[in-house]
């Protein structure tokens, strides 16, 4: 297990310029930078250059690997390029990863990030999504936010239902309930306070929070 170190993936989504500024600000200085396959374009497009380089490599001009680590996948796989990103790091011991641009762009995409995370969740990984306007955290059973009050705050569950959700910090508290994947109870609660917790014992649960300034990033 690697501890006191985050993982951080850059997709190849659309919204990976806008997503990157709000990490850019917020960078930790140790962070593990893994670019996913074309993700690396928008790297460099930033000034920033990964330690790894994972994908089929199919949207990468040859020569591209010179100078990094390169995990090369065929093309005709089963997993999308984030996906082979998200094992390999749960595989060599990261617990807790932010992926910048996890949504946006194809809603294929989108689906199958949040749903391969959430599996990651599940076995203790703490994965949070930096996107262009909002944070999505898929942790196991616990979420902190910091904010300002009047910032929105959703609860999704992913799993068939979520149990046990308890609330501090949010206008519309919760304590104990069951939130079900087909109602929309969760959706559109707000800070009150500039620290907040959500926790639950049971079920796979995307905490979604939107900042309103855009350089906040967990």
């Amino acid at each position: 297990m690697i501890t006191g170190r985050r993982a951080v993936i850059v997709t190849a989504s659309p919204e990976a310029p806008f997503a990157l500024e709000r990490y850019r600000r917020l960078r930790r200085a140790d962070d593990y930078l893994v670019a996913a396959d074309d993700g690396l374009r928008y790297l460099e497009a930033a000034g920033l250059r990964p330690d790894l380089l994972i994908g089929d490599l199919d949207s990468l001009r040859p020569g591209r690997c010179d100078g990094i680590e390169c995990l090369d996948y065929p093309a005709e796989k089963d997993e999308t390029d984030t996906h082979l990103a998200l094992d390999h790091l749960a595989q060599v011991g990261y617990r807790e990863i932010l992926v910048v641009a996890a949504t946006g762009g194809r809603l294929d995409h989108s689906l199958a990030n949040l749903m391969v995370a959430a599996g990651y969740a599940g076995r203790g990984v703490a994965i949070t999504f930096c996107e262009a306007h909002e944070d999505i955290y898929l942790h196991r059973d616990l979420v902190r936010l910091t904010g300002r009050a009047g910032e929105t705050v959703s609860l999704i569950p992913l799993s068939s239902s979520v149990q046990g959700v308890e609330t501090q910090g949010l206008k519309y508290p919760l304590h104990g309930e069951t939130l079900h994947r087909e109602l929309s109870r969760g959706v559109s609660n707000e800070l009150v306070a500039p620290q907040a917790a959500v926790k639950w014992y049971q079920g796979t649960l995307a905490v979604i929070h939107q900042p309103s300034v855009t350089g906040k990033t967990p």
